[in-house]
């Protein structure tokens, strides 16, 4: 077989493995922004999903101003307790910060470019 087939096919993979993990990465962001976002404007949120195996996982729900620990699997979901507010209030505050500065050094960035080619 040609090297250089086997070159530009491994140039190619890498190219496509990229661009799945740009996308990964950008639907990860995306769904931050959502929760941290719309907290404030919804009734029901999922804070945070956490997956224990392929059938179960444990949520962490906010419902008005009180936050609940929810098992899902296969047989439904459980209630598993109600958390305290003060450490999860500080946390959804934590990451509001964090996409902030997100925002700010991504905007920065594009600036940067835009700034280079003009």
């Amino acid at each position: 077989m040609d090297i250089g087939i086997i070159s530009r096919s491994l140039y190619a993979l890498s190219v496509v493995g990229l661009l799945l993990f740009g996308l990964w990465w950008m639907a990860r962001q995306l769904g931050r922004k959502r929760v941290v976002q719309g907290i404030d404007q919804r009734l029901v949120t999922v804070i945070e999903t956490t997956y224990l195996s392929q059938q179960a996982m444990m949520h962490v729900v906010r419902i008005g101003t009180r936050y609940f620990a929810i098992g899902g699997g296969a047989s439904g979901l459980t209630m598993i307790a109600e958390l305290d507010h003060e450490p999860l209030d500080t946390y959804v505050e934590q990451q509001r910060r964090l996409l902030e500065d997100q925002r700010a050094s991504v905007n920065a960035i594009f600036k940067r470019i835009r700034g280079n080619s003009g």
